[in-house]
């Protein structure tokens, strides 16, 4: 973690409910802003820093034009979760 290659840490007694609690939290995302991050994320490294930010917006630009992206917002605006 002090190095930066992790984000969180786990004990060991919690590490399975962690686990099963991040997956169902992916598994609850829209499919096509999974697809539209990870594409993001596979093209950054041979990007400036100026260029990625300029991705990043495209893509964040691209992600709200999708159904899913207005059906959370929506419900967002709503006061519901998900």
């Amino acid at each position: 973690e002090e190095m930066g290659l992790v984000n969180r840490v786990f004990p060991a007694t919690e590490f399975d409910a962690s686990v099963d609690a991040f997956t169902a939290e992916l598994a609850d995302r829209p499919p096509s802003a999974l697809t539209l991050s990870k594409r993001l994320l596979y093209g950054l490294d041979d990007l400036s820093f100026e260029e990625g930010i300029a991705r990043g917006a495209e893509v964040n630009a691209i992600a709200r034009l999708t159904e899913a992206c207005r059906e959370r917002v929506r419900r967002f605006l709503e006061g519901k979760e998900r």
